[in-house]
């Protein structure tokens, strides 16, 4: 009996282990319902002698689901605050990098402004260009060229930034 059950659980179990952790909820609840429901209520849909059987196997699907499903939890929540944590650091260098802007730099990046547009036609070979695209404020839009041009966009937060803080062009007049 115990080779059976040792071999259904190779076999299916870590199949599930290793697909993924949302698989554990149902037997966590199951082998909590069958752990903590009253006699009475097990009777009633035939599970009693089933508990009363397999109750160290359910008591550790229990704890094996619960441990999956909170470090799932955990991971995610981890995830999340890495995510958080290197988009407010990816911010922060370029508005460190934006309060450092040259005068050809903000002679390109104001006409972005002006012009209420989120996209310019650039020369590909001008190093100010290619500065402003190496430190992420602006950011080719396509591949195609005309000529010796290409379209640079600008992210929505870096032109934002830009139109609440105009005194970043003021020490370049």
């Amino acid at each position: 009996m115990m080779d059976a059950i040792t071999e259904w659980f190779k076999k299916h179990i870590l199949e599930w282990v290793k697909e993924y952790p949302k698989y554990f909820l149902p037997f966590g609840l199951f082998s909590a319902l069958c752990l903590f429901l009253p006699d009475k209520v097990l009777v009633d849909v035939g599970l009693l002698d089933l508990r009363n059987q397999f109750k160290p196997y359910l008591g550790a699907a229990l704890l094996l689901s619960m441990t999956f499903i909170v470090s799932s939890g955990l991971l995610k929540a981890f995830e999340w605050a890495r995510d958080k944590y290197l988009e407010w650091a990816y911010k922060r260098r370029v508005i460190k990098r934006l309060k450092q802007i040259t005068k050809e730099e903000a002679d390109i990046l104001i006409s972005y402004v002006k012009d209420k547009t989120y996209t310019r036609s650039l020369d590909y070979m001008n190093g100010v260009v290619k500065g402003l695209v190496i430190n992420d404020i602006i950011y080719k839009a396509t591949k195609l060229t005309r000529t010796d041009l290409l379209d640079y966009s600008m992210l929505p937060w870096v032109w934002d930034y830009l139109n609440t803080h105009p005194e970043l062009f003021n020490t370049h007049k």
